[in-house]
């Protein structure tokens, strides 16, 4: 069964959660410290973390302590910023249209006339999170 989410403004799917605390680089931009962060009760390893301000978005491989953790590939340089982190979640397909105006998915821009779908077969792969950014608004859809 399809369900249907309206995008006003910049935000992903599946919708984030906001962390406690701040999260810079470690020794390697795949390595995360955290101040004031509490990765082992607001995190799971196979959840997917996010900073907007740098459309950071990676799997969590590891949680090494409530200030450490690690991803599944290397970030751009961070220091100091705020994060948030997504749910691993399974859909059979996420359809994406823009609505009155241009929408910017994962950093592409499409149009109106331009909508993205995403289908998964039975027993593929899970979908990666979307970041959507739409000019006007746009509307997703999905089924579980």
């Amino acid at each position: 069964m399809a369900q249907v989410t309206t995008y006003l403004s910049k935000d992903t799917f599946p919708a984030s959660t906001a962390l406690t605390g701040t999260v810079s680089n470690g020794y390697r931009n795949d390595s995360l410290i955290g101040t004031g962060t509490a990765f082992t009760t607001q995190c799971q390893e196979g959840d997917w973390f996010y900073v907007d301000a740098h459309d950071v978005l990676a799997k969590i491989i590891n949680i090494v302590s409530d200030t450490e953790m690690r991803l599944d590939r290397e970030t751009v340089a961070l220091s100091g910023e705020t994060a948030a982190v997504l749910p691993n979640l399974d859909y059979t397909f996420i359809s994406i249209k823009p609505v009155g105006g241009d929408c910017d998915i994962n950093g592409v821009t499409h149009t109106t006339s331009d909508p993205v779908t995403w289908e998964r077969s039975y027993g593929g792969r899970r979908f990666e999170p979307v970041i959507i950014d739409p000019t006007s608004s746009a509307l997703l859809s999905f089924g579980l």
